[in-house]
């Protein structure tokens, strides 16, 4: 098959058309690419004029700095909170980012820093093996 009817039958219309609205779309992209050129250009020529201004607002920004805020946290609370955590993740020996895990997922106040401030206060040592327990046995009420 030769000819018109073979264009028709293996679809070479529908693929000649598909082919020139390609390049008919390409054109009128690159068209405006061209047409917006100078305006690209303008602003290559002044970037160090645009650098100076933006380094200028950097220079003029001046960082607060924000006094470290203590929180009302109840130590004797948060340490029985914590107690309570460490049975329900296995006792001691327990794990940091466990007992921190589990008190985010039970909406305690503060956790990371809780947790710090019963380190600090040596209320929850190391045991030298990765893990750590309580310093003094449980409290009784």
């Amino acid at each position: 098959m030769y000819g018109l009817n073979a264009i028709a039958t293996y679809n070479g219309w529908v693929i000649s058309a598909l082919g020139i609205s390609i390049v008919f779309t390409g054109l009128i992209f690159l068209s405006f690419a061209v047409q917006q050129l100078h305006k690209i250009l303008k602003i290559w020529d002044a970037r160090k004029l645009y650098i100076q201004k933006l380094s200028g607002i950097k220079k003029n920004y001046v960082k607060e700095e924000i006094d470290e805020v203590e929180t009302s946290i109840d130590m004797d609370e948060a340490e029985r909170n914590a107690r309570l955590l460490t049975k329900v993740i296995g006792g001691e020996p327990f794990s940091l980012p466990k007992l921190i895990y589990m008190a985010k997922k039970r909406g305690l106040k503060s956790p990371y820093s809780t947790i710090d401030r019963l380190l600090k206060a040596e209320a929850i040592v190391a045991d030298g093996n990765g893990y750590f327990i309580w310093s003094k046995s449980e409290k009784s009420d």
